[in-house]
């Protein structure tokens, strides 16, 4: 895609993990990205993680899988996962698939 997906931890207040993605989020990202978020939410402390996608320029549906597991397991421990900050197109996404267990935030 051009640009490599990266995940920036920027800050862990309250318990809740702020992390910044950035760039292209197609079928060699999932497994790191999973790994992160499953990480981050298991440290949580039951606040769960924020993720700001203003820099992510590609998201493919796996990488939605991704956010619903980590969605699914954040409920499970009385956390969550909000995404804020989405492009048009990944809002669009978003409402065509439906629910995944994620919260989003303008």
């Amino acid at each position: 895609m051009g640009s490599e997906p990266e995940f920036v931890i920027v800050a862990r207040a309250d318990g809740i993990g702020d992390v910044s993605l950035l760039g292209a989020f197609d079928l060699m990202a999932h497994a790191e990205l999973e790994r992160t978020l499953m990480r981050l939410v298991d440290e949580s402390d039951g606040q769960g993680v924020r993720l700001d996608l203003s820099g992510v320029i590609f998201l493919d549906a796996g990488t939605l899988g991704v956010l619903a597991r980590a969605g699914r397991r954040a409920r499970r421990r009385g956390a969550r996962v909000v995404v804020r900050n989405l492009r048009p197109m990944h809002r669009r996404m978003l409402a065509i698939v439906g629910d995944l267990d994620i919260d989003v935030e303008d």
